[in-house]
């Protein structure tokens, strides 16, 4: 009898220990080990990118309903370029579109079907601005000027901005090639809230690319 109740005894423990065992595992699953708790990443077929996405929940929901979530489409008429978009944005859905983005990271893209270098894409998407103002007035020109190179994502990024038109020539975009795609980033960011902004900042410095 006693050794009938050890080997009883003896099974519960281990289905004690397996049940927290996966519950680990399950919670590790849940949020990858550089990432925040509760934090996910969102892939995106069309851009092949992983972008980070915080919950909806606590101080990542506005009183006005806002909170991050993903997106990705095909944007053909809005930059034939760059048609495919990806992007991680604060907003309320229900809201409407007003201009206003109060914190987002934009990922545009397109194949890299030339096998370009970073230097290579941004020179042919200075030309094709270039040849889509053509007919333009002068203030709606738009010029692309290098800034430099930076090291984000474990990658040689090369660092531009725009002006003419509605573009702020302070803002920076980034430029990036990978043997299959080609890369334009931005972080716009007109709330001036600063756990907002530092969050921001976080999804852009995690952003993984294929």
């Amino acid at each position: 009898m006693n050794k009938k109740f050890i080997i009883i005894g003896v099974a519960i423990i281990i289905v004690i220990f397996v049940i927290l065992a996966v519950a680990a595992i399950m919670k590790n699953a849940e949020t990858p080990k550089d990432l925040q708790q509760g934090w996910t990443y969102k892939h995106s077929s069309f851009c092949n990118v992983d972008i980070p996405l915080p919950p909806k929940e606590g101080q990542y929901v506005s009183a006005q309903g806002e909170y991050w979530r993903f997106e990705e489409n095909s944007m053909t008429e809005g930059n034939p370029f760059f048609p495919g978009i990806s992007l991680s944005i604060f907003q309320n859905p229900e809201a409407g579109g007003s201009g206003y983005v109060a914190g987002a990271v934009l990922v545009s893209c397109r194949p890299n079907k030339d096998h370009d270098s970073t230097e290579m894409l941004a020179d042919k998407y200075a030309q094709y601005l270039m040849d889509m103002g053509k007919d333009a007035p002068k203030e709606a020109k738009l010029t692309l000027t290098k800034k430099g190179t930076e090291t984000w994502w474990g990658k040689d990024v090369l660092v531009v901005s725009m002006s003419g038109g509605m573009f702020n020539p302070d803002d920076r975009f980034y430029m990036l090639t990978t043997p299959e795609t080609s890369y334009l980033i931005s972080k716009p960011q007109m709330s001036t809230d600063q756990f907002l902004r530092q969050t921001t900042e976080e999804i852009f410095s995690k952003l993984k690319f294929k």
